[in-house]
């Protein structure tokens, strides 16, 4: 209460020795000086309570003449009121309005605070030339919107009828110091709506800086001398460069090709490692053409003796397409890879199942996910 009070003892000194209150409320159906006793008591026993000699204007059957304000609040929403203070010869009026949340006490003195602000500046236009100045309406221990002051009195509103109401348009919001210049004042329900932007594209797996692929493997060879038929199962990792290309490491984990021969068993393991540079074609960029190099790791076992194993070394060649869902991507991938024989290490065995074939081609069918 003190936060409330102390503006109505600051700005009082400065005010008339006496004030005239008259609350007006504009109800449907009702005359414009229907009077709001209720609310009329309460704005003039905060003015007392801050000193000054406020009366009812119905209370008071003196004329209002030189040094007295004659105070009219109309009330024009719910929390919506209209403050005109009209002293001889001079007039300001303000619009405030209250939260939802304030209290009547709240209401009595945020109304009692904004009658000495206006009060205070029509003692002052008397001395001095007017000027436009806005003015914030205070509210005590409320937050309140802010206020437009102005110079020109308030008519009194004229009795209308239900159906002129609901077709009539709001009345314009005169300024201070601007004597032909005319806002309209638009009501809280018909203020333009704000369209929200639209929420963000979700990221896929095409925005992702590094990729982790899993998929199932089958890697053949020509038929003729150089038999081979794996399958297994092959990891990559794919880092994106710029907006199109990738580069992708990866390793394949094949089971063992076994086979029989005059009564000795031969196995044969190969174990593929690889890295592609690959870019998306321009009109089909879940397409994906790239190159690379290979190195494949061989070895085997005779009748369960092992056998020396070599690398074989060659370029690559990978069609790969990407169908991208969310923060994973269905995977298709082709690829090609030539291990020459001068490629090899190691001396070259004649034995069945061994080394790398000069020509092997592989197919793979998996899931990317996204790893950031």
């Amino acid at each position: 209460m003190t936060a409330t009070l102390l503006p109505l003892l600051v700005l009082g000194a400065a005010l008339p020795a006496r004030l005239e209150v008259r609350v007006t409320a504009a109800a449907p159906g009702g005359g414009a000086d229907l009077e709001d006793a209720g609310l009329s008591g309460a704005l003039a026993q905060a003015l007392i309570d801050a000193g000054l000699p406020a009366t009812r204007a119905h209370d008071s059957g003196a004329p209002c003449h030189e040094g007295c304000l004659s105070v009219r609040v109309q009330r024009t929403a719910a929390r919506r009121f209209v403050v005109e203070v009209r002293a001889p010869g001079d007039s300001a009026r303000a619009q405030l309005q209250l939260a939802a949340g304030a209290s009547s006490f709240d209401l009595a003195h945020a109304l009692a605070i904004e009658v000495e602000v206006l009060s205070a500046r029509t003692h002052a236009r008397r001395r001095r030339p007017p000027r436009a100045a806005p003015v914030m309406a205070a509210a005590g221990e409320t937050h309140t919107a802010p206020v437009i002051a102005d110079d020109a009195p308030v008519p009194a509103a004229a009795p209308a009828s239900p159906e002129a109401a609901r077709t009539s348009g709001p009345a314009p919001v005169r300024f201070a110091g601007d004597d032909d210049a005319t806002l309209p004042h638009s009501p809280i329900d018909d203020a333009p709506a704000v369209q929200a932007a639209p929420p963000p594209r979700a990221p896929t797996v095409d925005d992702a800086r590094l990729g982790l692929d899993v998929a199932a493997l089958v890697l053949a060879a020509p038929p003729g001398d150089h038999h081979l038929l794996m399958y297994g199962s092959t990891v990559g990792a794919r880092l994106r460069l710029g907006q199109n290309g990738d580069v992708r490491a990866g390793i394949a984990f094949l089971h063992p090709e076994r086979q029989s021969r005059a009564g000795i068993r031969y196995q044969r393991e190969l174990q593929p490692m690889e890295l592609v540079v690959a870019s998306s074609l321009p009109r089909l960029r879940a397409l994906r053409v790239g190159v690379g190099a290979q190195a494949t790791l061989a070895s085997g076992e005779e009748s369960g003796r092992e056998r020396p194993s070599s690398w074989a070394f060659g370029p690559i060649g990978r069609l790969e397409y990407r169908h991208a869902i969310r923060s994973f991507a269905l995977l298709a991938a082709l690829q090609i890879a030539m291990h020459p024989p001068r490629w090899h290490t190691g001396p070259r065995d004649p034995l069945p199942l061994a080394g790398v074939p000069p020509l092997t081609m592989s197919a793979g069918l998996g899931l990317e996910f996204t790893i950031f």
